[in-house]
């Protein structure tokens, strides 16, 4: 496998001068390229914590970024939709979202969210009589509530253990990674199938499932988000 990503190959998602560019480091496996960053793309690119590959490395080396609490030394990590990358030193927090453009986008949260991440169940599978569910970032988890559970539901962690269930169900609030109405937020109104009825801003409009994320209930989101 090359170690680097060539421009027109890139994810429309990176948030990257294309023309300045003709190579950028190939991440590490873990989410998808296209809902995640290399951390050097974020730190340099993105957030202009460093002019260049070497110093973003010194900057990882001196433990000085975490990812979802846990301390990140590798240039090539990718941080994925949902994540949530602190630079302790700087007391600055910033989570990975995706805008109305397609793009994504790091944004400052408040402290009080630095502990929460919400994963979107996109695999469910029997582990030794355990169920065993897959987030869309990688993250693999061991429950014993074997029903409850379903893939397209979001489960919410802060602080890495589980703290809430959101069902894929209608009155549940989602976010919009995918389609014409990418970055939106929107209430489900009717479930068919594949497809999805929802509605924002009083406008109603049709999705696929795989481009719903949930991501609150009760009118409520659990994290902050775009507007």
């Amino acid at each position: 496998m090359k170690a680097h990503i060539k421009r027109n190959a890139m994810p429309t998602t990176w948030r990257i001068k294309r023309k300045q560019v003709r190579f950028v480091m190939r991440p590490f496996p873990g989410s998808s390229f296209q809902f995640g960053i290399p951390m050097v793309v974020a730190m340099r690119d993105i957030l202009h914590k460093g002019k260049s590959a070497k110093e973003v490395k010194t900057i990882l080396l001196n433990n000085d970024v975490t990812v979802n609490g846990k301390k990140v030394k590798e240039i090539k990590y990718l941080i994925g939709l949902m994540d949530v990358l602190s630079i302790p030193k700087t007391k600055e927090l910033f989570r990975l979202l995706i805008n109305k453009k397609g793009e994504l986008k790091l944004v400052d949260i408040p402290e009080s969210e630095a502990g929460i991440f919400i994963g979107k169940i996109i695999k469910k599978n029997l582990v030794q009589g355990k169920c065993q569910l897959g987030v869309h970032t990688g993250r693999n988890i061991l429950t014993d509530q074997k029903e409850s559970y379903k893939i397209g539901d979001s489960i919410v962690f802060d602080k890495n253990k589980i703290n809430d269930h959101l069902k894929l169900e209608v009155g549940s609030l989602v976010y919009l990674t995918g389609g014409k109405h990418i970055g939106y937020i929107a209430s489900i109104k009717e479930i068919k199938n594949k497809t999805i009825i929802c509605e924002s801003d009083k406008n109603s409009f049709s999705v696929v499932k795989k481009d719903v994320f949930v991501v609150g209930k009760d009118d409520k989101t659990r994290i902050s988000l775009l507007k």
